[in-house]
């Protein structure tokens, strides 16, 4: 492994849920990382960053039984050759980072092995505060993003290959769990460092109750209305009470739907809203939490391979 050091200097000042930002970020070395660096470029203009360590990982397989018999289990190490080139490469790389990322200590790590357990280990050396890791377009699912949320317990962001390149839409899909509270608490506070022209929208799927319209002594119009006026309503006095000053920040995107499927229609619905972040809060801190996702954020990092994903912890 080797590391080095760009400048001593350190940010000071308040920033978002993520404050002091301590980012650990993985590059491919492929055509992923031209988001990866410009959506940490957005960020890093107007959230200050203690620390910014970048990482590439050659990935090594431990070798399976009864292969353990002839191939040793660990790696036998990169040549010198090797490391240089690719620290070369990283820190070319990072020349395309605004200035306040890279005059702060930034740092290049090279290392070989399994590419969890190496993220893993230097998150926890560096005691990194923030993952941020790209996904490849075609990629199946989200199993990278995942189990670093059930190892690190950390933030964690996520940018696909094929997001928009530019940051004035974050959405925050609400079931008015503490773990959306928090989500929507952080978009809130993104929002106020990212400056003027950044709208927050809130996501609510909702299903109608089953009862019939006639036994209310209804018209089934007027049924689907008294339905939406109660949840805007609802959403209003949820905001007053958990945000209050704040209701004006907001727009609430309920939708009305008899389908399970969650994750689909929130996906879809951004994707309409022309979503440029989605932010969503983790089980919490236990490693038995961590483990139970919950099913729409399992889902979503699952499926979605066009809005970058931010998960609070």
């Amino acid at each position: 492994m080797q590391s080095t050091s760009g400048g001593q200097a350190e940010t000071q000042g308040n920033t978002t849920g993520l404050k002091p930002v301590e980012a650990l970020v993985g590059l491919a070395l492929n055509r992923t990382d031209a988001q990866v660096l410009k959506y940490l470029g957005f960020f890093g203009e107007h959230i200050p960053f203690k620390s910014t360590a970048l990482l590439h990982v050659v990935s090594v397989a431990k070798p399976m039984w009864p292969l353990r018999a002839v191939y040793p289990e660990k790696p036998t190490g990169l040549s010198e050759e090797k490391e240089a080139e690719i620290q070369a490469a990283l820190e070319k790389e990072a020349g395309k980072l605004p200035p306040q990322l890279t005059r702060h200590n930034l740092e290049y790590h090279v290392r070989q092995g399994a590419v969890l357990e190496e993220f893993v280990m230097l998150a926890n050396e560096k005691k990194t505060n923030l993952i941020v890791v790209g996904r490849k377009a075609g990629a199946q699912n989200g199993v990278l993003a995942k189990n670093l949320i059930r190892q690190c317990g950390l933030n964690l962001l996520v940018i696909p290959e094929k997001a928009h390149g530019h940051l004035k839409t974050i959405l925050v899909p609400m079931d008015f769990s503490e773990n959306s509270i928090r989500a929507l608490r952080a978009a809130l506070d993104l929002k106020h460092h990212l400056g003027k022209g950044v709208k927050v929208i809130a996501i609510n799927v909702y299903q109608r109750p089953s009862l019939m319209a006639h036994s209310l002594d209804m018209t089934p119009d007027q049924f689907e209305r008294n339905i939406r006026d109660n949840h805007e309503q609802g959403f209003a006095k949820f905001m007053a009470d958990e945000f209050p000053g704040q209701e004006q920040e907001v727009k609430p995107l309920l939708i009305d739907s008899e389908l399970p499927d969650v994750a689909q229609q929130i996906l879809e619905k951004g994707l309409e809203a022309k979503g440029d972040l989605l932010v969503m809060g983790s089980k919490g801190m236990s490693r038995l939490e961590r483990l139970l996702l919950g099913s729409t954020t399992e889902t979503l990092l699952d499926m979605n391979d066009r809005i970058p994903t931010l998960i609070i912890r």
